[in-house]
């Protein structure tokens, strides 16, 4: 049995789950169970590897988001109180048209986007993490527990233990191609964004020291729109795995409980009916 989990990193090809069970352990944790476990791992290590990644870009920019947005509420609350009688009302109008301009410029419609797809994507991975190790692994080890308990005989045991492992692959969706695929996109979505975060922070650091960045800032603001598109694409070829698969309604909940999934993949499947392009959506 060989399972094909998507791949993050060279590095992730390099750590891999080794077990070299004891007599008479080695007559229950076969080949082929060492095999599924091994692949279990690399799964859930890949997802961590994934997690982090989007967890250092967050932690990353927190410093410049926090110091940009009380500059900007400080300035504009000294501005307001600046102003006196008569003086005020004008005043209070061209500070909201500054901040209309501050908001709709190129560098905050990119700062938007990015961290749309930040969250989104965080999200997404962090949900899959808890749904494995929660809603899988937990539940099924419960029951693992539960019937080797209620075993009378070494065959008992050993097909219980087999039980087990087919009910982790069955739900952690790894012996299911098209789920592989979305990893996959998911993984590379995850990458490309984190690159995408390198090039803004080094425009900022060029407008910062004087430089112009508008044509960059414009040139990356339309590659994540690029990218938003695949990773919308993706979210809607989840949707189908989802609900083609009797096994993933807790995955499913966890990932779209306020009905997103359905409401992207609709819109998009009316924008392609209609020969447009899909509609945006953004989760409430």
């Amino acid at each position: 049995m060989v399972i094909d989990v998507p791949q993050v990193s060279a590095l992730c090809d390099l750590i891999a789950l080794d077990v070299q069970p004891a007599w008479p352990y080695h007559l229950v944790l076969t080949p082929s169970c060492k095999m599924a476990y091994g692949a279990v791992f690399r799964h859930l290590f890949r997802l961590r590897m994934v997690q982090y990644l989007l967890d250092s870009v967050w932690r990353s920019s927190r410093p410049r988001v926090g110091v940009s947005s009380s500059t900007s509420s400080s300035s504009s609350s000294s501005r307001r109180r600046a102003t006196k009688g008569g003086e005020q009302k004008r005043g209070n109008k061209e500070d909201d048209a500054d901040e209309g301009q501050e908001r709709s410029s190129p560098a905050a419609l990119l700062d938007t986007l990015f961290w749309v797809l930040g969250q989104q994507m965080s999200s997404l991975v962090g949900n899959l993490l808890l749904y494995m190790q929660l809603d899988v692994i937990e539940v099924q080890y419960h029951k693992l527990v539960e019937s080797v308990g209620r075993g009378t005989s070494f065959g008992e045991v050993e097909h219980a233990h087999q039980t087990f492992l087919v009910a982790l692959l069955e739900q952690s969706l790894l012996n299911h191609a098209p789920f592989r695929s979305f990893l996959r996109d998911v993984y590379k979505c995850c990458f490309m964004l984190s690159g995408f975060h390198q090039r803004r922070l080094r425009v900022r650091a060029r407008a910062t020291g004087g430089g112009r960045d508008e044509d960059e800032t414009s040139t990356l603001t339309d590659e994540l729109m690029g990218l938003k598109e695949v990773w919308e694409g993706s979210l809607t070829q989840l949707y189908v795995v989802l609900s083609g698969n009797r096994f993933t309604r807790e995955l499913e909940l966890r990932l779209s409980s306020n009905g997103y999934l359905w409401s992207l993949y609709r819109s998009r499947r009316e924008g392609t009916t209609r020969g447009g392009p899909p509609k945006r959506v953004s989760p409430r």
